[in-house]
């Protein structure tokens, strides 16, 4: 696949089916057509006990997800004996310890046959050339027997309501769902809006009375829509000193209402238009276009029913849906609170001992047969951005960039603010104010509402370096949407008792972070890795000090911060005469950017190992290493080709060699990163996400391919040919125009790196990417970034390799 040019090739197996996902170059179906025919025509197990090894480190992992736990718990109560209820998508415990290689090839004998396949294809193809060669290619399949089709439809029948209790590391949270048996498929149109009514992130029942209002931390409603049966449910968090039990009656309060019909008349439609919105961007990709398909499939539904589900939505009343609500809300929901403690039922699956498989790397004839096809050569389309990107001027300091929008009837409206959380740590505590505050004008619920009806939506994020402020939506309203950005901003309220609600929120959210093994090791510890304890991150305000601040002042410092912006950018079809013009009534004037403020990246000079004592199953392990010198542009090419050969992807070598011959980790890829602003350096990272009884071997591979592994010159070789494929092959759609090339102009660039690389085709070879590891990557001073059960681990081991430092969660993460 790697040889062809694929990307993001994958597979994924869900309760009703299993999907097989590749990006492939226009000019390489065939050759992927073939390749997929024969993987489908003929089961050979290679592998098998690591890669089974492989599945026994998935589910031991698993058993620190406490989100994984509270879902699982959830379909056990709601279907019961259902196989949604009673089989896992990655199995149980006691079906792991006796896998039978028999049994997998009775499974794929019996669904993996012509009958039971879809080929779903979304680009720019041509439909006849493509149904010849599937007709050669997947209409070879071989005829098994058919498999037999049961009735598995889900019934109420047997549904018996109950309230469970799962124990984790996370902070406290619940889920509460309720069974829907489908009487029809319009069922599946009738849970969209009711998910809508209760909550939709603006004006339904759930925002407008608990989120607006900080009654609870969080919420979010949703559904399940399986093939045989589904589910409506809530997702919540509360606040300080709320229990999971006021939570839980906070939610049916706002199902009675649902159920009362007790919501405004006009929600329906701004329901039906936002999701008209959504689907809209939804299908401006291949990959959202190939999911529809893939819901259409596996559900049985004709193509009509997607083509006229606005209709159909359109014609639905308040009526029908409150009975529609009453009917199946009418029993008591399954309710999974997920408290904070030891998980007694945790069941890890031993490993069983293992041969490593020796990686047989000899082309195949069927290898052989597929290089000789013959394929015409794409030629690359470089952005030309000075034509595509065009200034109009607001004022004599300010442009507003403009892209032409492929997609009719949608618009994007950025100010881009060249000041972030380096320079005002309290930018992230004032936003989170400003998304629960409203103006002297307008309550908060007031500008969702409006938001919500005219299909539009603000998004303000900060970063360290920059902050941007985002109107999207609906281009018939983008004058609408300019106003209310401008009056929001502009005409805050001081609210002292809801600015208290904020930093309480914070102090939640941070306490949350640090039960969150994710968050630790990504943000905590690399940020200690890059900066040790004076950084960005642990800049943040404490929440002491937040609370002793009166917000009057707060509102103050940043009343006018959308008069630092710096460039606005639009995407759309309007003329951009008109967007200047309506702009200019609000952007009445231009503040200059204070100084920035740089922290700086400190270069990894020897061998640390930087540790944190966190329960659970699994250990993370993260080698990073700033680097001194940062690559010239022009040798960034060599960087891409050595990652996915060396690190990245399910072919690179680590993968291969850590993963696939030896079963030592669940997770693992290692790559170069060049810094993308010129006050950040370049860095190297190894991931490996494995199990303590493995750790110790793990790192040594790592360490072993790092420096030791010999590069093979002829895959080094394919690895190059398929970046020019890519670069031949990769377009950048208008709604990432105008971000390419800010990220370009960061680096000095005028043009699209891959004209670079283009131009110096002939300059590049594997003596390049051989020159680049020898100076960027072997021997090179590692910090180790590990998190993990102490009483697991083995620091003698660990000795070796570094300096060990053990750092508590309370010193790299903000309080």
């Amino acid at each position: 696949m790697q040889n062809i040019g694929a990307k993001s090739v994958n597979a994924g197996t869900s309760y009703d089916y299993t999907t097989f996902i590749a990006d492939i170059p226009k000019n390489e179906l065939e050759k992927w057509l073939t390749i997929e025919a024969e993987r489908f025509n003929k089961l050979v197990l290679r592998g098998f006990h690591t890669e089974l090894e492989t599945v026994y480190e998935e589910f031991n992992i698993s058993q620190d997800n406490d989100s994984r736990k509270v879902f699982n718990q959830i379909m056990k109560g709601l279907f019961g004996n259902h196989p949604y209820g009673h089989h896992a998508i990655i199995g149980f415990g006691e079906d792991l310890k006796k896998p039978s290689q028999v049994q997998i090839h009775e499974f794929y004998n019996e669904y993996y046959i012509p009958e039971n396949i879809i080929l779903m294809l979304s680009g720019d193809i041509d439909l006849e050339e493509i149904q010849t060669i599937a007709n050669q290619t997947f209409g070879n399949l071989l005829k098994k027997s058919k498999s037999t089709q049961q009735d598995l439809k889900f019934r109420l029948n047997h549904y018996v309501s109950k309230e469970y209790n799962v124990f984790g590391n996370e902070m406290p949270f619940m889920m509460m769902a309720w069974p829907v048996e489908y009487k029809s498929q319009f069922d599946y149109d009738k849970l969209l809006l009711l998910k809508g009514l209760l909550q939709n992130g603006k004006s339904g029942l759930i925002d407008k009375n608990l989120l607006n209002t900080q009654m609870v931390l969080e919420a979010q409603s949703f559904t399940y829509l399986f093939k045989e049966g589904g589910a409506f449910g809530i997702y919540g968090k509360g606040i300080e000193n709320q229990s999971l039990s006021e939570v839980k009656e906070q939610f049916l309060k706002q199902i009675e209402l649902l159920k009362n019909g007790e919501f405004e008349d006009w929600l329906l439609e701004a329901i039906i238009n936002n999701f008209i919105l959504n689907d809209t961007k939804f299908l401006e990709t291949n990959k959202g276009r190939v999911q529809l398909m893939n819901f259409v499939f596996t559900h049985q539904l004709s193509w009509d029913f997607i083509e006229n589900r606005v209709e159909r939505l359109k014609k639905i009343t308040k009526k029908e849906i409150v009975e529609f609500a009453n009917d199946i809300l009418k029993i008591d929901p399954v309710v999974v609170n997920k408290l904070q403690g030891v998980d007694e039922n945790v069941m890890k699956v031993e490993k069983p001992p293992i041969t490593p498989i020796h990686l047989n790397n000899q082309m195949t004839d069927f290898g052989k047969k597929i290089n000789k096809m013959s394929v015409k050569a794409n030629s690359p389309v470089f952005t030309n951005f000075k034509e595509k990107i065009k200034f109009y001027a607001l004022n004599d300091s300010l442009n507003l960039a403009y892209v032409n929008n492929n997609t009719e009837g949608l618009f994007e409206l950025h100010w881009i603010i060249n000041e972030g959380m380096n320079e005002k740590p309290l930018l992230g505590a004032f936003y989170q104010y400003v998304e629960n505050c409203g103006t002297n004008k307008k309550s908060l619920q007031d500008i969702k509402n409006e938001l919500f009806r005219y299909g539009l939506q603000i998004d303000f994020s900060i970063g360290n370096e920059k902050t941007y402020i985002s109107l999207t939506g609906l281009e018939l309203n983008v004058n609408i949407g300019i106003s209310l950005v401008y009056n929001w901003l502009l005409n805050l309220v001081a609210d002292d008792d809801l600015w208290n609600k904020i930093v309480k929120q914070i102090k939640i959210q941070r306490a949350n972070d640090k039960s969150e093994k994710n968050e630790i090791l990504r943000k905590g510890l690399v940020n200690f890795a890059k900066y040790g304890f004076e950084s960005p991150y642990l800049n943040q305000p404490n929440t002491d000090s937040l609370l002793e601040m009166k917000v009057g002042d707060l509102i103050q410092q940043f009343k006018n911060i959308i008069f630092k912006t710096n460039e606005i950018y639009y995407l759309g079809n309007l003329n951009p005469d008109s967007i200047v013009s309506e702009l200019k009534k609000f952007h009445i004037l231009t503040i200059k950017n204070n100084s920035k403020v740089i922290y700086d990246e400190k270069v990894t000079t020897s061998n640390n190992i930087y540790f944190v004592d966190f329960p659970g199953v699994q250990v993370d392990s993260l080698m990073f290493s700033v680097k001194q010198n940062k690559l010239e542009n022009k040798d960034k090419i060599i960087a891409d080709v050595f990652n996915q050969y060396f690190g990245v992807g399910l072919s690179s070598v680590v993968f291969q060699e850590i993963r696939e011959s030896k079963a030592i980790a669940y997770s693992t890829y290692a790559q170069y990163g060049y810094a993308n602003l010129p006050n950040k350096k370049d860095y190297f990272q190894a991931f490996l996400g494995t199990q303590p009884d493995k750790l110790n071997l793990a790192i040594k591979t790592m360490l072993d391919l790092i420096n030791h592994y010999d590069l093979n010159s002829n895959e080094l070789n394919k690895t190059l040919d398929n970046i020019w494929k890519k670069i031949e092959n990769h377009r950048i759609p208008s709604n990432k125009i105008y971000w390419q090339y800010t990220h370009f102009k960061e680096q000095g660039l005028d043009i699209d790196i891959n004209e670079l690389f283009w131009k110096l085709k002939t300059a590049y070879s594997v003596e390049s990417v051989l020159d680049f590891r020898n100076k960027n990557i072997m021997n090179m001073p590692n910090n180790i970034l590990l998190i993990g059960d102490k009483k697991n681990i083995d620091f003698e081991f660990l000795k070796q390799n570094g300096e060990i430092q053990e750092l508590s969660i309370e010193k790299i993460m903000p309080y």
